[in-house]
């Protein structure tokens, strides 16, 4: 493939998007606001026509997605393909440009296309397209990231967890948007709030410092505060929120759309930053599932009847062969390594 400097593009559209098109890219990239999601859902309902548009580029999309690296594609083959296809392309002297109305909803299906199909080809895909839309992401691969924000703003994303900001926020505006889990010192600023999006829950702060755990497939949303203040509300929810403190935690229940305010704080919820490990009566099968998480490890029970075991210890930053012979001598257990795995063996506890 040609470098990306030499990659023709002239045959893109050279009119920018209009607000139609880039109202369903960002649908698509999960960059409306809640109001103006269901506004836009709404509008599914009553217009086939953008429901169809819709399809398009879902489909391409998706195909972007998926591509994972620059496909190896003919510009020239792919736009003509995309013009034989729909209606009003002209031939011969008008050949490579539109002859319908900028309105017209060929003309609106091939900008569609076009987004996609020349992203793929360039090796943007639905990144890319975020970035052009002002955003920027940053993602942890195996390790924790660790990230300054424009205002200061202090954060550590942990493993495979995703953060979206913007390059240059509106003036009074602090967003960004989290998927997975991360760790916020937020620089104080009383004009302007800090506001997480966490999928179906907003963290709203002034100047703080908090952990979000937001898993897209987990049932809950989770808020865990070192210093100042936090409030924590549904998306759906216009009034209804908690407000936490230093040292309390929050949660907010994504079948239920309940909150519920926690006044003593998870002791492992900062594990995965921190390294420190408090377990005092922890059953060993929560411990693991602990483990797993803070070191990014395959820690397994051999026996079920060892996951009730509790385990009362406190560790330190201490790596993670040093953990599992504590375990190995406390709980009377045998790790063993199998490839990648740490196995615990044992005969289980007598309750």
């Amino acid at each position: 493939m040609e470098p990306l400097a030499c990659v023709r593009t002239d045959m893109a559209p050279k009119e920018p998007y209009d607000d139609r098109t880039l109202l369903l890219i960002r649908y698509l990239g999960g960059e409306l606001a809640e109001p103006e999601r269901l506004d836009f859902e709404k509008s599914l309902s009553a217009d086939p026509g953008l429901q169809g548009e819709l399809d398009v580029l879902r489909s391409l999309w998706d195909a972007s997605l998926s591509a994972g690296k620059p496909l190896d594609l003919d510009l020239d083959a792919e736009w003509e393909a995309m013009r034989g296809q729909l209606p009003g392309f002209g031939s011969g002297e008008d050949r490579g440009r539109a002859v319908l109305s900028g309105r017209s909803s060929a003309l609106r299906l091939l900008r569609l296309a076009a987004v996609v199909v020349f992203g793929l080809v360039l090796g943007i895909s639905a990144l890319r397209l975020s970035r052009a839309l002002g955003n920027e992401v940053a993602s942890a691969g195996d390790l924790p990231l660790e990230l300054v924000l424009d205002d200061g703003t202090q954060v550590t994303l942990n493993r495979e967890s995703k953060l979206t900001y913007k390059r240059k926020a509106k003036p009074g505006e602090r967003k960004v948007k989290l998927k997975g889990e991360a760790w916020f010192d937020v620089t104080p600023d009383s004009t302007r709030p800090f506001v997480v999006d966490a999928g179906e829950a907003l963290v709203e702060v002034l100047g703080t410092s908090f952990n979000v755990s937001a898993y897209e497939d987990a049932g809950q949303v989770e808020i865990t505060v070192a210093t100042g203040v936090v409030a924590l509300k549904g998306k759906s929810d216009s009034g209804e929120s908690i407000v936490m403190k230093a040292g309390n935690s929050g949660t907010y229940a994504k079948d239920t759309r309940s909150l519920e305010l926690q006044t003593r704080a998870n002791p492992n919820a900062l594990s995965w930053k921190t390294r420190e490990l408090y377990f005092d009566g922890t059953p060993l099968g929560e411990v693991v599932q602990i483990l797993r998480k803070v070191y990014g490890a395959d820690v397994r029970l051999d026996n079920p009847a060892l996951s009730a075991c509790p385990l009362t210890v406190t560790f330190l930053d201490q790596p993670l062969a040093d953990v599992l012979n504590i375990l190995e001598l406390t709980l009377d257990l045998r790790v063993e390594k199998e490839g990648a795995a740490w196995i615990l063996r044992g005969e289980g506890c007598v309750e």
